[in-house]
Parts: C-alpha cells; sequence; structure tokens
C-alpha cells in the first residue's frame, strides 16, 4: 500500500471519528493505530461496533467489494462487536454496512443463542447499505 493510500485512508478514519463523536457523543472513537502490523483488526471501534473504512477513487457501480465485508466481519467477530463497514468513492457519499440484525433483531437470535455475543454466522449478517443520516440512526439504537 502506497503513501498516498495510507494518508488517505487515515484521513477518512479521522473523518469518521469526528463524525461518530459529533452525531452519537462517542468520544474520540478508538482508532487502531497498530491495524497495519496485526491482522484482523478493525480500524475504529465505536461503542459496539467494529468500523472497517475503505476510501477509493472509484468502482464501477459505485458498489462495496465482497472481500470487504468479509473482512469487516471478520474483525468484528474476533472483537464480539457489531461489524460495520463504511465505505467512500471520490464524489459520491459515503454508504454504511450494517448486518440486518442491526436493524432487526429478530434476526440476532435463534434457540440456544444468547445476548452476550453477536451472531458470527448465517442469514443474520446478510449485509444492509444505507446513507449516513440512517446509520446514524441505526447507531443511536444501539448506543444509547
Amino acid at each position: 500500500m502506497s503513501r498516498l493510500s495510507r494518508t488517505k485512508g487515515a484521513n477518512f478514519e479521522l473523518s469518521l471519528s469526528k463524525l461518530f463523536e459529533a452525531e452519537l457523543g462517542i468520544e474520540r472513537p478508538l482508532r487502531n493505530l497498530s491495524q497495519y502490523q496485526v491482522s484482523g483488526r478493525a480500524d475504529l471501534m465505536a461503542g459496539p461496533f467494529s468500523v472497517e473504512a475503505k476510501r477509493y477513487a472509484s468502482a464501477a457501480g459505485g458498489w462495496f467489494q465482497a472481500d470487504w465485508w468479509e473482512q469487516t466481519k471478520s474483525s468484528a467477530i474476533a472483537e464480539n462487536a457489531i461489524p460495520l463497514l463504511v465505505y467512500k468513492y471520490d464524489r459520491i457519499a459515503s454508504k454504511f454496512v450494517f448486518p440486518i440484525y442491526a436493524v432487526n433483531t429478530e434476526w440476532m437470535h435463534t434457540s440456544g443463542d444468547n445476548w452476550s455475543t453477536y451472531p458470527t454466522d448465517g442469514n443474520a449478517l446478510m449485509p444492509m447499505v444505507c446513507e449516513q443520516d440512517v446509520a446514524m440512526s441505526i447507531m443511536r439504537e444501539w448506543i444509547s
């Protein structure tokens, strides 16, 4: 990864950290500064969310890459957190990707599950994409 790419990514992480602080009252969401040295770690921890931030110049269709979601889920599982992928392409607003259970907790549990852990597989982790204002509403419900 080039220095320019790392700087672009770090600036995006910082902007997300400031957004979460301003919109959700999360004091200085934790940036994982060792993420380049330790595999499988999230970029940010924001309340119960394990956040992966992806910032790129362009993409056909403006959709997220499947491997980004896989990475996001893996990081969240390692942290026992809710996966959240935030991606942005130049000249396109940021998109937020949550697992479906973040919107409807009915997806979260089957018989035998408990509330001390988040789902780690199955349909509960299907991705749901939304804009920033909707994302802040979803996050508020989990943080409050």
